[in-house]
Formats: structure tokens, sequence, C-alpha cells
């Protein structure tokens, strides 16, 4: 959805979201990706190639991560 907007630097991922598909955020600026504790799967290559990226706080039930 997001891969390659450079100039996406934050997201907040809404609690009805568990998943972050695979690639969504590959090549973005993201620099901050606040997680809440419903989230379950992060998926493959999620955060590839992201460099500003800082700082994340993963969820209490994330049990996958690609």
């Amino acid at each position: 959805m997001f891969k390659g907007c450079s100039s996406l630097d934050a997201f907040v991922i809404p609690e009805v979201i568990t998943e972050i598909p695979e690639s969504l955020f590959e090549n973005t600026g993201i620099k901050n990706v606040p997680m809440h504790d419903k989230l379950d799967k992060i998926g493959n290559k999620a955060f590839k190639n992201c460099d500003n990226l800082t700082e994340y706080k993963s969820g209490a039930k994330l049990r996958v991560v690609g």
C-alpha cells in the first residue's frame, strides 16, 4: 500500500487492524509506528529499507514477525 512512499514519515495503525501486511512500509521514510495491543502479526519485509525508522513499540499480542 505505502511501498516506496518516501514522504511517509508517520502512521498510526487503527485498532481494528491486527496484521501489518507484507512490504506495507517497504522503502518509505517512516520514522515511527506506534503498535497497539491487538496487533498479532508483522508480515515479511514490512519495514524493509526503512532507514529512518528509529522507534517502534510492539503490542502485547504480537506473536509473528516476518
